[in-house]
């Protein structure tokens, strides 16, 4: 609610600089100057900004999340996530690629997407990254490039068994 706690008391191995704030309920945050996007999962649709007094966006299937594609604090507020349903049957125009892709553009943990949390490291290849090796016409961008060696960081997945 507020506290501060030095990461070390959480996990030893992290850095002595780093700070762990839990917060308050959705209903009680501050989000003066910070950039928030809702999104509902969907190819069709991108990400909007949107303000937490937003009921709608706060009730509807998908995720709010901290953007830091400008912003590159380490000040990074975990998501709301409307998104505890089976997501598989009831919305078949959700990509994991594309999830992977906000994730990249947006500076956001992968784990904050519910179908990257659920992907098995098995299928990563097929569902990530030969999808991605293939929109970008077999050459990866520096920047996806990046995204894959934090998602298999974050996942630990061994990206030299992967190609």
């Amino acid at each position: 609610m507020g506290i501060r706690y030095p990461a070390t008391d959480l996990d030893e191995t992290a850095p002595d600089f780093l700070f762990v704030t839990f917060g308050n309920t959705k209903d009680d945050i501050s989000l003066v100057g910070e950039r928030y996007l809702f999104w509902d999962y969907s190819h069709e649709h991108v990400p909007v900004q949107v303000t937490f007094d937003n009921k709608n966006a706060r009730d509807s299937w998908g995720i709010i999340f901290h953007d830091l594609q400008i912003e590159k604090s380490l000040n990074c507020r975990f998501p709301f996530m409307n998104d505890n349903d089976t997501w598989a049957d009831e919305y078949d125009n959700i990509s994991v690629l594309d999830c992977f892709l906000q994730a990249v553009k947006h500076n956001v943990y992968f784990f904050l997407f519910m179908p990257l949390r659920e992907l098995s490291k098995s299928d990563f290849k097929t569902t990530i990254y030969e999808p991605l090796l293939e929109l970008r016409g077999g050459e990866l961008t520096d920047e996806d490039q990046a995204g894959l060696k934090r998602y298999a960081e974050e996942f630990q997945i061994d990206l030299n068994r992967i190609s």
